[in-house]
């Protein structure tokens, strides 16, 4: 059994903590929103003040919040991780951050002997439901091994891609081919449609031929729901290195003026009158 911590309840976080506890860890966690940590307790979570006591409760921590500033709050705030932390927890980022705001915390963290992982997921809301999500990793190996039994918990593939900050890279990669795909294959559906061939009838043709796709087969399933924040990181990374995205930045035009409810419209067959 490891004492685990988490920090961040929303739409991922408590589908995570879920499995965490039914895998038999001893799990405190936190959340701005107090009413959300109910019904993990309820379930035989602890409740932690502030994001300090998760820090002397747990020797695995995972965050999952919003943004990098929220990250940095959690961890390193005047009641952050790090106040309560003792020497050999280790923190999984589990947050899409920017790589550098996962270097610095590392570096902070392991001047109190912590460790620090960012640990990114993929597959959406879904996949935290069905324990099915995809973890990348960066940081230390036996950072790595230490949250790996927790990790299991909610992922069925797990990559180490590197030193700190190249799990948060593969994460923005992930993401930069998804959002291709969605308004790619949204696109090219409308075409079809428009010459007569319904998207129901196109779809199962065309993964059978050359675009087979999680994308594709689930589309209509997509929740749009941080495309802005995916893009913004992604465009900033690659001012940052100097690697022009051209057609990125129009996909990023695009995206943000798509609705969960126009993709679902495709496969949506008009009655015989």
């Amino acid at each position: 059994m490891v004492r685990v911590g988490f920090i961040g309840l929303g739409r991922m976080g408590r589908p995570m903590c879920g499995h965490i506890l039914k895998a038999g860890h001893r799990l405190t966690v936190f959340d701005l929103d107090q009413a959300a940590a109910a019904p993990l307790v309820e379930s035989g979570a602890s409740a932690a003040a502030s994001p300090a006591e998760v820090g002397g409760a747990a020797e695995v921590i995972l965050v999952m919040v919003p943004t990098d500033e929220d990250v940095t709050e959690a961890i390193a705030g005047r009641e952050g991780i790090l106040v309560g932390a003792m020497p050999g927890t280790v923190i999984a980022v589990c947050s899409s951050a920017m790589p550098e705001t996962c270097c610095r915390l590392a570096e902070l963290a392991a001047r109190g002997g912590v460790g620090l992982l960012d640990a990114p997921v993929a597959r959406g809301v879904r996949g935290a439901e069905a324990a099915d999500l995809t973890v990348f990793v960066g940081g230390a190996a036996e950072h790595l091994e230490k949250c790996r039994p927790v990790l299991e918990t909610f992922a069925n593939h797990i990559f180490h891609m590197g030193p700190v900050g190249a799990g948060q890279i593969t994460k923005t990669v992930n993401n930069l081919i998804h959002w291709v795909e969605v308004v790619g294959i949204y696109e090219a559906l409308r075409l079809g449609a428009a010459y007569g061939v319904h998207p129901n009838r196109l779809r199962p043709a065309l993964l059978a031929g050359s675009v087979e796709s999680r994308t594709l087969r689930e589309l209509h399933l997509v929740g749009l729901a941080w495309p802005h924040k995916d893009m913004d990181n992604a465009l900033r990374m690659a001012e940052a290195s100097g690697t022009p995205l051209p057609l990125m930045e129009r996909v990023a035009e695009l995206v943000v003026e798509m609705s969960k409810e126009q993709l679902r419209s495709l496969f949506v067959e008009a009655k015989p009158a």
